[in-house]
């Protein structure tokens, strides 16, 4: 299913002085205030697309654009309509399985892992697997998990943390974000990314017999694919506390391309059908 809304730029704020004096931080504070006031008002219902809040939202960002004399680029004055898309798994659980020297092994969805929605499978996929450190490649810092690995057509499996490195907190929360993992990885050839947790400090106990788990949750998402931060992402996997043992070496080091630890002679299978 595709549904369009309306996108519009976050309120931009340019306060000019027509003099040399000082300018006048308590009233420009006091603007600025007013703006958040109005747009976190409770009767803008969240602004949540398509609610008459978010109309409202709308209009003012576009009356204060117009006030500070800002050029409209959108198609239609400052608005511009955009498609999305709304992908899901319906209520088929996907498989899940690890293949070792030649044996499956099934794994136990949402207990070992679980599949993002915003993965673009729809059917039946059989990759490597590649452990990658960290996952993260940092220039600035001279730190490069991916150099000299061989990731074209696999999975790049990850340990969703920081590395042991001091960079500024800008560099820092820019650098640890899903979309720049997978840019990274896409750049080297990947076609789908895992996650893992730090190992626990204890084992996690057995999950207790219960209701089975539920499908993965619907993710909406830009249907430009040029636009996309997360396009040409196969596989969006999330690896748990407890399915970690099956999926990642003893230590969090990179390995070398040539290892033959479980985690990088293993191929991941996964059998899924898109709906939406």
């Amino acid at each position: 299913m595709k549904r369009t809304s309306l996108f519009l730029a976050g309120l931009v704020v340019i306060s000019l002085t027509a003099s040399a004096q000082s300018p006048d931080f308590a009233a420009e504070g006091k603007a600025w205030w007013a703006h958040v006031q109005f747009l976190a008002d409770d009767t803008l219902e969240g602004r949540n697309a398509g609610t008459p809040g978010y109309d409202k939202a709308v209009d003012y960002v576009e009356s204060q654009f117009k006030a500070i004399g800002l050029k409209p680029a959108g198609t239609s004055g400052f608005r511009q309509p955009v498609k999305f898309e709304n992908r899901s798994f319906g209520q088929t659980l996907p498989e899940l399985s690890l293949i070792r020297d030649g044996k499956e092994e099934p794994l136990a969805f949402g207990q070992d892992a679980t599949l993002n929605a915003r993965g673009e499978l729809d059917g039946t996929i059989d990759a490597r697997l590649v452990f990658v450190g960290h996952g993260l490649s940092i220039p600035e810092a001279g730190w490069d998990d991916l150099a000299g690995v061989d990731l074209r057509g696999k999975v790049a499996v990850y340990v969703n943390a920081f590395p042991p490195i001091k960079v500024p907190d800008n560099v820092r929360s820019h650098a640890n974000t899903a979309d720049e993992r997978w840019a990274a990885a896409k750049r080297a050839g990947a076609i789908g990314i895992a996650s893992m947790p730090i190992p626990p400090a204890t084992p996690p106990a057995p999950a207790a017999a219960g209701n089975p788990p539920a499908p993965p949750a619907p993710v909406v998402a830009i249907a430009d694919r040029d636009v996309q931060n997360l396009s040409g992402q196969k596989i969006a996997l999330t690896i748990t506390a407890a399915g970690r043992r099956s999926f990642s070496p003893a230590a969090l080091t990179r390995l070398p391309t040539s290892a033959s630890s479980p985690a990088t002679a293993s191929r991941f299978r996964s059998s899924s059908s898109r709906r939406g």
